[in-house]
């Protein structure tokens, strides 16, 4: 009787390709399954550089591989000196966005918050532990952005914004220098701590907490309400 062997390959993003050392079919329960395999390799992968898909010799396409747990290894996912979201200079705007799986990623540009005026796409490129960047130039304060990934049509926000508009379905291009309050950078760091359990850490909206009913003022509803002192 002749056996049949089946070829599996893996090929990445950059059209290399790698025949696995070894290959068996996973059992459950001491049942067979047709669906599980494992592959061993003879090299390691760039999980963080680049994309993988597993084809098998007799069946059409390939299947991407989504790894699992790897996503966890801070030694390749990880940048503690990355500042994610849009960076604002004058003279260009940084875009940094963690997404390992994707196989591309696009900055969208608009002129408002809503409608298609002035939508422009430019390309991020990867940086490394599974960030994308990109420099845009030209001052693009008060511009909105969103993100394209892959060749979806859908357009997603960027979840390291510091300005989400329109009931959070556009992010905002933001001189943070320009909403500091006086003594801002002092004021940030925050007294001396013993130990970081003495901290009290309080959240509100600064568009709610304003419009709560205190004697009527022309700030009511702004930031500035938020300072005055409250009737004793």
């Amino acid at each position: 009787m002749k056996s049949h062997r089946t070829v599996f390959a893996i090929t990445d993003s950059q059209k290399k390709q790698q025949a696995p050392v070894s290959a068996r079919i996973l059992f459950h329960d001491k049942k067979l399954t047709s669906n599980e395999i494992e592959l061993i390799l003879g090299a390691p992968l760039d999980i963080a550089g680049r994309v993988y898909e597993v084809s098998v010799e007799g069946f059409g396409g390939s299947a991407r591989v989504l790894p699992r747990g790897v996503l966890d290894d801070t030694n390749e996912f990880y940048d503690a000196q990355a500042v994610l979201g849009a960076t604002y200079r004058p003279e260009a705007t940084t875009f940094r966005v963690f997404a390992p799986m994707a196989r591309a990623v696009q900055v969208v540009i608009y002129d408002a918050a809503t409608g298609d005026k002035g939508r422009m796409l430019h390309d991020l490129h990867p940086a490394g532990k599974g960030i994308w960047e990109g420099k845009v130039d030209g001052d693009l304060e008060g511009r909105f952005y969103l993100y394209k990934l892959d060749d979806q049509d859908r357009e997603v926000l960027d979840i390291y914004c510091v300005n989400a508009v329109d009931s959070s379905r556009r992010a905002r291009i933001t001189d943070l220098s320009k909403t500091n309050p006086p003594n801002w950078d002092t004021a940030k760091i925050g007294p001396p701590l013993g130990s970081p359990v003495d901290m009290v850490v309080y959240e509100m909206h600064v568009r709610d907490s304003p419009s709560r009913p205190i004697p009527a003022s022309s700030t009511r509803g702004n930031t500035s309400a938020s300072r005055r002192r409250a009737p004793t």
